[in-house]
């Protein structure tokens, strides 16, 4: 597959790494600065820099583009290229609205066009193993996602200046930037919930961190991420039989314990989380797999009506 991407943030650079390891072939990178496109270009082996986004979608020889912008242009990003007939990979947060993920949703379907958010969490396949194992645990009670990092923008935020990821007007905040992983995970493993409630640390407009409350017909979840504090990230899953702890990231861990009457078991991946992503979007791409794409489109769109809801509550 013949990519090209616009932006060039962190989260830009290491997929594109990864997008060289699954064997996608770099075709045009674009930036609004053409100086920053062409070192781009330099470092990475694009075959062309652009600092028009609409010359790079005419370009025929681009298959599929690959979107890491500020999460309020993630819309107007990815209709542009589904117009112009061009399959798409969207960063996360999908989108900051229900209402614009439903139209990319069924403008891709209706162009026959595949349509990816890049969202490490559901392609692990640890997660798939702990989906397996939460049956191990008897009736699940509680659990617990802490992805808490102090970000290395926030002391610009409290200076007074106003980084993307900390600006309402872009779709920035905890919930949009952070909790977006716990809650893909909270509806991979248990399904959509019954009610849920957002309460979030405000300054100046945005949450800089925050707790959401899932209430299952069975079951509560506490999901809980912060921008602008220091902590241990963790996920704990608590059940009558036994709970499964895993520290680290939950949107990126690497292990986790399942521990039953004093018994414990360790489960590992060590490989590339990034890289499960994009070689589960290949694949469906190689095998022009329309119906496991929409399947993952209709689990983004749950967690951004969950999103929406919180989002809606608060105001």
């Amino acid at each position: 597959m013949r990519i090209g991407t616009i932006g060039t943030s962190k989260i830009a650079e290491k997929l594109i790494t990864t997008f060289i390891e699954a064997g996608f072939k770099l075709e045009g990178v674009t930036s609004r600065s053409i100086a920053k496109a062409k070192s781009f270009q330099k470092r990475y082996g694009f075959a062309k820099a652009f600092d028009d986004y609409d010359k790079m979608l005419e370009d025929d020889k681009i298959d599929i583009v690959y979107i890491a912008l500020p999460n309020a242009l993630h819309f107007e990003y990815a209709k542009k290229a589904l117009l112009a007939d061009k399959n798409v990979i969207l960063e996360k947060p999908f989108c900051i609205s229900y209402e614009e993920s439903l139209e990319l949703y069924e403008l891709a379907k209706s162009k026959r066009l595949f349509l990816f958010e890049a969202i490490t969490s559901i392609h692990l396949p640890i997660y798939h193993k702990m989906k397996e194992d939460l049956l191990k645990l008897g009736p699940v009670k509680t659990a617990i996602l802490n992805m808490t990092k102090y970000s290395s923008r926030y002391d610009e935020f409290k200076a007074g200046l106003n980084p993307n990821i900390f600006n309402p007007k872009m779709g920035g905040g905890a919930l949009m930037d952070l909790n977006v992983y716990n809650i893909h995970i909270a509806v991979y493993l248990f399904g959509m919930p019954l009610k849920t409630v957002y309460l979030a640390n405000v300054k100046d407009g945005v949450d800089t961190s925050g707790v959401i409350s899932m209430k299952y017909e069975d079951k509560t979840l506490c999901l809980i991420a912060g921008k602008d504090a220091m902590a241990k990230s963790f996920l704990e899953i608590m059940g009558e039989n036994g709970y499964i702890y895993a520290k680290g990231s939950p949107s990126v861990i690497k292990s986790y314990d399942l521990v039953q009457n004093e018994q414990k078991e360790t489960f590992n991946d060590d490989n590339d989380p990034y890289l499960y992503e994009i070689m589960a979007m290949k694949k469906i791409l190689e095998n022009d797999d329309h119906v496991q794409c929409e399947r993952l489109l209709e689990h983004t769109l749950k967690v951004m009506k969950i999103i929406d809801d919180l989002k809606k509550a608060d105001q």
